[in-house]
């Protein structure tokens, strides 16, 4: 599922889809912090360090409010142009 979310989109994936598209097999911890390094993943601000970047979804999207993971395009712009 797509969000217009300031200038770019975020895609919203259930833990489920997370772990079983996203990961595909890697390993979680690693995966968790590779994404939120490269800024595609922003922390939620809870304490438990098994659900620190899952999001309540908006209420008109979701009335149950699921938590998920919302994983935002990464901004290439900002990486280094390699060099010849």
């Amino acid at each position: 599922m797509r969000v217009k979310s300031r200038e770019h989109y975020d895609l919203i994936c259930t833990p489920k889809v997370f772990t079983d598209e996203v990961l595909a097999g890697r390993s979680k911890k690693v995966a968790l912090k590779v994404l939120a390094e490269v800024k595609m993943l922003t922390p939620s601000g809870s304490k438990d360090l098994d659900n620190v970047y899952l999001h309540k979804i908006p209420s008109i999207i979701d009335p149950k409010r699921t938590r998920c993971y919302l994983v935002e395009q990464l901004d290439e712009s900002t990486e280094d142009e390699p060099s010849e």
